[in-house]
């Protein structure tokens, strides 16, 4: 990690950078402060006793949050701890002055070979798509699920359907979708 000094807010992108990035014996000092994505990582840092200075209501849109973290961070500098994989969808919008990207994790492709097809396909990542379709076929009759923007463009990119996109990318919103799925069946 940089040391303290270096940075003001530390930026999220998800819970699993939280967890590759946070040891045991972490601390802020008084200047600094917590952001991320949305709501999902925020319940996340609260559970570990964080409090979260920012956070995207809709972060299924990460050119939206992206765009308010800028306005946010003013002309603070911000630490990204991140995937080998990310997309640095919130970093690129920041000036190359007040950002420090910090790998904390990889994120590795491993593939698996589906037998049975599904009615339903949930991708959360385009990484996870990408590593799907490497072995695997979407049925033409499957609803397919993509949980926020990034993970739709990467998909319709390869024009893959993509039936529903999460915008707050939260478990509650992929609930209500799978609920609405299962009511018009």
């Amino acid at each position: 990690m940089p040391p303290a000094s270096n940075w003001e807010v530390v930026f999220f992108a998800s819970p699993r950078s939280v967890d590759f990035f946070i040891p045991e014996d972490f601390s802020l000092t008084a200047n600094q402060e917590i952001a991320c994505i949305g709501p999902e990582t925020k319940k996340h840092l609260e559970t570990l006793g964080y409090q979260v200075s920012f956070y995207g209501e809709q972060a299924g849109n990460p050119k939206e949050i992206a765009a308010q973290f800028k306005t946010w961070l003013g002309e603070r500098r911000a630490l990204f701890p991140q995937s080998t994989k990310s997309n640095k969808s919130i970093e690129s919008e920041i000036p190359g002055s007040q950002k420090i990207s910090l790998i904390v994790y990889e994120t590795i492709s491993d593939p698996v070979p589906f037998l049975n097809s599904f009615s339903v396909y949930v991708f959360t990542s385009p990484s996870n798509y990408k590593s799907f379709m490497t072995l695997n076929k979407l049925p033409e009759e499957a609803k397919v699920i993509a949980w926020g923007r990034s993970t739709a463009e990467t998909m319709m990119d390869d024009d893959a359907p993509v039936h529903f996109i999460l915008d707050t990318s939260t478990y509650s919103e992929l609930l209500e979708i799978l609920q609405k799925i299962l009511t018009e069946n």
